[in-house]
């Protein structure tokens, strides 16, 4: 009768192969939710012969995860003539009396000009 793959995982690093396997598909998992973005994970098992001992084989097991990439918020700025950034353009001149509703928990608004 054949053993089963997942029981001879199992005994990989005394179950520590699984252990890693599961944590990296828990993360996995929120981080597909989180982005809508594809990852993976991939169970390697190494079978060789074990040199020192005849008719023995050294078995490893790694796992390794790819996660989607989180997108990365952007911010506008313009250059200056300087080659510096700056949050507003030169090239176009502030309207006065213009008035921007202002973010912060005090809800007053912004005047410029």
């Amino acid at each position: 009768m054949k053993k089963a793959f997942t029981q001879t995982l199992m005994e990989l690093r005394g179950g520590a192969v699984v252990e890693e396997a599961t944590n990296e598909l828990n993360t996995l998992v929120a981080m597909v939710r989180d982005t809508g973005k594809a990852g993976k994970i991939t169970i390697t098992v190494e079978v060789k012969p074990f040199a020192k001992v005849q008719d023995a084989l050294e078995v490893t097991g790694k796992v390794v995860a790819t996660l989607p990439r989180e997108k990365e918020s952007a911010e506008v700025f313009f250059p200056t003539v300087e080659n510096n950034l700056s949050r507003h353009s030169e090239r176009q001149t502030e309207l006065p009396g213009i008035s921007l509703a202002d973010s912060s928990s005090t809800g007053r608004a912004v005047s410029f000009g």
